[in-house]
């Protein structure tokens, strides 16, 4: 296995000379993305697939085949930012198809290992995409990317419950003003994180997730469910039991999508 790079240092010299077919170059841009690409990759297989020992052979499989498709680049040098942030949206393409493959697999033979420390009653895992740590700075340019595309599955993902939990004479479910109710308390964290929260608040989601600095963007557990508990006019265990229910339908929703 290539030596794991503790920080990024790439420029324009390593990127000709590995693309005009120096080796040392080749060997170097390895171990320099290899690092990156892993973290990224695993974080992400990870939040799809609680089997650890899965999620980290899917994401060394993942960026192996990201770096074969990233040696038939025909592309000119427009900055680190801009080549890791390419290589980024070709990893989670990669992962995609590795979670696809998995799930399919998985459906097939037997369930797959539940992680112990998922609680039923959490709804911290409810927005698996949205609750990155902080990651390290070289990290921060694909993080912020990768922030940015889980919040939009989410969101997609609740919008899509939302849809299926409605009643057939058009009303809203209990469940469904739940969910609604979700997605609102994440649009006011999405304001609250944005530098401009007056202007913020006139945008839409997909200019709000650009707007927003997603460094200083959480959900904070405790924080929403007050809010939906106030907002909805219902107890703990009421909103423990609805969670419940909705974590099990955006289960059903993702696995569906990735069929």
């Amino acid at each position: 296995m290539p030596r794991k790079s503790a920080k990024l240092n790439f420029d324009e010299r390593l990127f000709n000379a590995w693309k005009e077919g120096d080796e040392a170059a080749r060997e170097q841009v390895w171990a320099e993305l290899w690092a990156v690409l892993h973290r990224v990759a695993y974080k992400y297989c990870r939040g799809l697939c609680r089997n650890e020992s899965a999620a980290e052979e899917m994401a060394e499989d993942a960026v192996s085949k990201t770096w074969q498709l990233m040696e038939g680049w025909t592309i000119e040098w427009q900055g680190q930012d801009s080549f890791v942030s390419l290589a980024t949206k070709c990893l989670i393409k990669q992962c995609q198809g590795e979670l696809r493959t998995f799930w399919r697999r998985a459906n097939r033979e037997t369930p797959v290992e539940r992680d112990s420390t998922e609680d039923e009653g959490d709804t911290t895992n409810l927005l698996d995409y949205l609750g990155f740590a902080e990651a390290p700075a070289e990290d921060r340019m694909v993080t912020a990317q990768l922030k940015i595309e889980g919040a939009r599955e989410t969101l997609r993902l609740l919008a899509a419950a939302r849809e299926a939990c409605r009643q057939k004479d058009g009303t809203e479910s209990a469940l469904a003003k739940t969910i609604g109710m979700t997605e609102a308390y994440v649009r006011r964290r999405l304001v609250k994180a944005s530098v401009n929260v007056k202007r913020a608040r006139k945008l839409t989601v997909d200019d709000l997730l650009l707007e927003a600095d997603l460094d200083d963007f959480s959900l904070g557990k405790e924080r929403m469910n007050r809010f939906l508990m106030k907002s909805l006019k219902i107890n703990r265990n009421t909103l423990d039991q609805r969670m419940l229910h909705l974590r099990a339908l955006l289960k059903k929703l993702r696995e569906g999508g990735q069929k």
